[in-house]
């Protein structure tokens, strides 16, 4: 077992920040090869080692990245995480360039990952002619690949894996896939229901340390040499631990909000929304109320001096008050008119 002072690969101590291990996990032809395997239609039929001839390795396992700055056409900068150029299996000629992204938060404030995934694939199939091809040879075309890794997906979309490609929409069955988007969403170390989702679920996941990380790399998904994969990784549990911390208070609300322990931001506007129309209902009721009680007191005073006139004139006649009053008054306003005929 190597300590963690220990550093047997050369890789510099402690490499700082999730993006640059994220950067180095890629370049690894193993760990490449196996994404390529789980998630582009061209490899899932291959052999790790049939794949891994397919990149272009430099020392030793390190798969060799091209250029990963692009200039628009604003001249303007765009720059990748990972750019490789890789030959494609059926036909090494044309080949196939992909984008590897590590993304934290799978929903960025003010755009869809979608478009910046699109935006990319543009950016690197514009910038093909007079490279791959010359002119209107559109033939040499290459296959552009921009694969997302959501390292702080929500609960709900764990292990999920999204692919996007150009579809015939009258067409049930026929697609073009020289412009191909994937996003696959991490999980547990233990939650992993495939291949491709336990070597990324080990390396990005939660609950290991460095050292288990790459052991359990290379004893159960056959890449080779845990020493040397440590040296690659390290620092990368307590860069996960740091830099996703922010986000542990969403997906707590995220889960709140499933288990209905947590009101939705649209319940509590439909709420508000049924509360402020029944106030401003109680408002108008409430005036009218106001305004229906001092008719109705009016309509009494009334009633009262009028049926008072009637059974005071037939006590002066020598009716007798009880009589007269069991005559002519009804029973909602006796005690009224017998107060004011006793008051005379």
């Amino acid at each position: 077992m190597i300590s963690g002072s220990e550093n047997p690969t050369g890789a510099s101590s402690n490499k700082g920040n999730l993006d640059t291990i994220f950067k180095n996990a890629m370049e690894d032809s193993y760990i490449l090869a196996t994404i390529l395997k789980g998630l582009v239609d061209e490899y899932r039929d291959m052999e790790i080692e049939e794949i891994r001839a397919c990149l272009p390795i430099r020392e030793g396992r390190k798969v060799a990245k091209g250029n990963t700055e692009f200039i628009n056409a604003n001249n303007e900068k765009i720059e990748l995480d990972n750019f490789f150029e890789i030959d494609s299996p059926d036909n090494r000629k044309i080949g196939i360039l992909m984008d590897l992204e590590g993304q934290g938060d799978p929903n960025p404030s003010g755009y869809s990952l979608i478009d910046r995934a699109v935006y990319y694939t543009s950016t690197m199939i514009s910038n093909q002619k007079g490279i791959y091809f010359e002119k209107s040879d559109y033939s040499g075309l290459r296959k552009t690949v921009s694969l997302w890794v959501i390292l702080d997906p929500s609960k709900k979309d764990r292990n999920k894996v999204t692919d996007y490609v150009l579809c015939d929409r009258n067409s049930d069955d026929c697609f073009y896939d020289r412009e191909h988007i994937i996003t696959i969403n991490i999980s547990d170390p233990d939650d992993s229901p495939d291949f491709v989702h336990g070597v990324l679920n080990t390396l990005f996941g939660g609950g290991l340390n460095d050292r288990e990380r790459a052991e359990r790399l290379e004893s159960k998904y056959n890449i080779p040499d845990a020493d040397y994969i440590y040296g690659q990784i390290r620092g990368i549990s307590m860069s996960i631990e740091e830099e996703l911390h922010a986000s542990w208070g969403k997906h707590a609300i995220e889960d709140g909000i499933e288990a209905g322990d947590i009101y939705t931001k649209d319940q509590y506007e439909e709420v508000k929304g049924q509360y402020e129309e029944l106030k401003d209902q109680y408002g108008e009721m409430k005036n009218q109320y106001g305004e229906m009680k001092d008719r109705y007191e009016e309509v009494k005073a009334k009633r009262i001096a009028d049926i008072y006139r009637i059974v005071l004139k037939m006590i002066q006649n020598g009716m007798p008050m009880d009589e007269a009053i069991d005559m002519c008054v009804p029973d909602d306003i006796r005690t009224e008119i017998r107060r004011k005929l006793t008051n005379e």
